[in-house]
């Protein structure tokens, strides 16, 4: 787990190189999770799993589908690394399937998180052993067809029916899949808003094509944080704090 937390360090400090040493397969071998959980009886293990009742405050808790014009296709696209269960008849909500329960365990680190980031490693020096990385995690290369239906096998990660990924041929391209599989492989972990400031800060994107922007799928707010790559502390917070003076830097 510590390795995981300092590779994780190094590459947000835009060293992937250093990051992809740390996280290497002696330190931190593919098969490894370290989860934990909660009592059933806190807020936090109850956040997914009361979206399932209709009646519950946390069910207006959804999995959103290209959120604000730049968010990914989680649910018109079904991928099985981030499944969801359809709660409602009338307007469904879509609650994680990983934590579909409150006895869910949590993810905290992972040798998947480790075998992307040698991944990104791999990219950034223009090793094309990057693809090879990602494709590895998906699918060992064999698939079964039945009635038709092809199914890819699993590969390192051990989820199925994933197939292998093509070069799309442009580094600018490159990059939007890689960290398109970082958010299905650490999907509901906390990675995300990580990887899109270091997609602006690191990589040059600009955040409004990063960013969700736009209107909410209700039609009747916006997305409050369409260019702030990041989170103003809670009113709580700048009210109640008297050495709260504001945010000196609000890029990524």
């Amino acid at each position: 787990m510590a390795y995981v937390g300092k590779a994780r360090a190094l590459l947000d400090l835009g060293r992937p190189a250093d990051a992809a040493a740390v996280a290497s397969p002696t330190n931190v071998p593919t098969t490894f999770v370290y989860e934990f959980g909660y009592s059933n009886t806190t807020n936090f293990t109850n956040l997914f799993a009361s979206s399932t009742s209709p009646n519950s405050f946390f069910s207006s808790l959804t999995v959103r589908d290209r959120a604000g014009q730049n968010g990914l296709p989680y649910l018109s696209e079904p991928d099985p690394r981030v499944a969801t269960i359809a709660v409602g008849q009338f307007s469904p909500m879509y609650v994680p399937a990983k934590y579909a329960t409150p006895a869910s365990p949590v993810g905290l680190a992972s040798g998947v998180e480790a075998r992307l980031i040698e991944a990104e490693a791999a990219l950034a020096a223009n090793n094309s052993a990057w693809l090879t990385m990602l494709n590895a995690l998906r699918t060992n290369g064999t698939y079964t067809v039945t009635l038709g239906d092809t199914t890819w096998n699993a590969g390192s990660a051990g989820v199925s029916d994933l197939r292998p990924l093509t070069d799309p041929g442009s580094d600018s391209a490159r990059v939007t899949l890689l960290f398109r599989e970082r958010a299905y492989w650490l999907f509901v972990t906390g990675h995300r808003l990580g990887d899109l400031r270091r997609l602006i800060r690191q990589y040059q994107r600009q955040p409004a094509f990063v960013l969700t922007t736009g209107t909410l799928t209700n039609g009747l707010n916006t997305y409050a944080y369409s260019l702030k790559p990041n989170f103003e502390p809670p009113l709580a917070e700048r009210q109640g704090n008297p050495k709260y003076t504001g945010c000196f830097n609000r890029d990524a």
